[in-house]
């Protein structure tokens, strides 16, 4: 179970990665469709590429893609909705409340796959809701503490983001315990593939921007692409490792914390984002909450 634990801290760092990738191209307008489409595409190849040197698991495709299409469509929706989120006036919240989606796979997990309730979960989870009620911007609009929260729409479009990609984190949690014979390189190339289609539907409807724009979504789509197959592989590598210890939904708790400090860190050094005394209340209550779900 240590090596799972090792796995989870890995794929934190890994999606700290993806979030940076994210907020850079965000920060420069990329367009988020093609942005996505880009990285999405470039990681299913990547995934097709190595699965190809040991294909393995073939079998297993149709079934797979049932769970991994929903999680992908899901998953493909809340990313879109998060990066949009990303030009709110507290980035590290922004960035960080959809990080939470980590609750519904965890509760599923707990629910209906063995997994454990008890006083810390609770706990945590109570943390949580406390830290989004008071992540909501002041009324003192030229303030820090107002400059680093959210408004009420922010805060919506992140909980609706993160409710979006939790479920999606259902539909992936189910995946990796079934067909465990297909290995996780071809599970990560599936939901690869169905989110590069998702976002290039999107990108077909969303023809507006410039070629210059369109070149900076490529430019920044491959580092997201490498990132995020790294990312799906370990995920699955780790749900394989702790699913028989009925601890699958620490993974998603585990890494979302390595993830959320990583960022905020990445935030104030590289983006100089303002950080308020209230943001920090903020961000310990989420990391607290989700250290508890974690010792329980």
């Amino acid at each position: 179970m240590r090596f799972g634990f090792f796995l989870s801290i890995l794929l934190g760092c890994l999606w700290a990665a993806v979030g940076v990738t994210v907020a850079l191209a965000r920060n420069k307008n990329c367009p988020i469709w093609h942005f996505y489409t880009v990285g999405a595409g470039g990681g299913a190849f990547l995934c097709w590429l190595f699965w190809c040197f040991t294909p393995s698991g073939a079998s297993a495709i149709p079934q797979l893609l049932v769970f991994m299409g929903c999680a992908a469509f899901f998953n493909a929706l809340g990313q879109a909705l998060t990066m949009y989120n990303l030009k709110a006036s507290g980035r590290s919240l922004a960035f960080t409340l959809p990080q939470i989606n980590f609750v519904f796979p965890f509760l599923y997990a707990a629910l209906f796959m063995n997994g454990v309730i008890n006083f810390l979960n609770v706990s945590g989870f109570v943390l949580i809701t406390v830290a989004i009620l008071c992540s909501c911007k002041s009324a003192k609009k030229d303030s820090l503490e107002s400059q680093s929260l959210l408004s009420l729409r922010e805060l919506f479009l992140g909980g609706s983001a993160a409710v979006i990609i939790g479920i999606g984190q259902i539909f992936l949690l189910y995946a990796a315990t079934i067909k465990n014979d297909a290995p996780p390189i071809l599970k990560a190339a599936l939901i690869l593939t169905v989110s590069a289609i998702v976002y290039g539907i999107g990108a077909c409807i969303d023809h507006k921007h410039s070629l210059a724009l369109k070149l900076h979504a490529m430019h920044y789509g491959f580092f997201w692409s490498v990132a995020a197959m790294l990312s799906y592989y370990v995920l699955l590598r780790a749900l394989s490792v702790m699913g028989p210890f009925n601890r699958s939904g620490i993974v998603f708790a585990l890494a979302g914390s390595i993830t959320i400090v990583i960022f905020w860190l990445f935030s104030f050094l590289k983006m100089h984002d303002k950080i308020s005394r209230r943001q920090m209340i903020v961000l310990s209550l989420i990391l607290g909450g989700i250290v508890a779900i974690r010792l329980g």
